[in-house]
């Protein structure tokens, strides 16, 4: 299994840390699923569209292939055809790939982009982007407010009845019958699917 290191960024570009990687088998596949909008949806990756990804990297991925398909998780079934590609280098330590989206989607919630390397992987990444274009632009940074928002989509505590993570729990309930109480959650940002309660 991989073994996930974060180390002071020495390979460029504007991040301050980087992603150090190793203990990778001999098949090695970096994967990513792309979240969409509205499951079973292909927008923004619509049929025709061109998008680029790019990243820095200590490892060469000149000639490095790739897919792009969609899936539902990292090792769920993908539908539609492959779009693949190979990487090039842009600039020192940075490799670039460019596709267009040529099958619509089947009912998936995600668009998978497996870096097909074929080796036991043993290098670090930063500065990993997807833009939409043929033309690979310099990293954006977002701030961490941002950032948090889009996480709390997810996931978020409340670790006691006076505050929590993420101040005050605000809570208006009531009594329905003797052993069922219903009542109202403010929750930070509203949150991508119906949230499971844990307590």
């Amino acid at each position: 299994p991989y073994t996930f290191t974060r180390a002071t960024n020495t390979l460029g570009g504007p991040c301050a840390y980087m992603l150090t990687l190793s203990g990778g088998a001999s098949d090695s596949r970096l994967r990513y699923i792309i979240e969409l909008p509205n499951s079973g949806s292909s927008a923004p990756f619509i049929v025709g569209s061109s998008w680029t990804f790019s990243f820095y990297c200590s490892v060469d991925f000149s000639g490095i292939g790739f897919n792009v398909q969609w899936k539902d998780s990292n090792n769920g079934s993908a539908t539609g055809a492959s779009t693949t590609g190979t990487f090039t280098q842009i600039e020192t330590n940075r490799y670039a790939a460019t596709f267009s989206i040529n099958t619509a989607n089947d009912g998936k919630a995600g668009l998978a982009f497996t870096l097909n390397n074929g080796f036991a992987f043993t290098g670090s990444l930063t500065g990993v982007q997807l833009e939409q274009g043929t033309v690979a632009t310099p990293f954006e940074h977002r701030s961490y407010g941002d950032e948090l928002a889009r996480c709390l989509r997810y996931y978020w505590s409340q670790n006691n009845r006076n505050g929590g993570d993420y101040g005050a729990f605000s809570l208006l309930a009531s009594y329905a019958t003797t052993t069922d109480i219903r009542g109202m959650v403010n929750f930070p940002v509203p949150m991508r699917t119906l949230p499971a309660l844990d307590h």
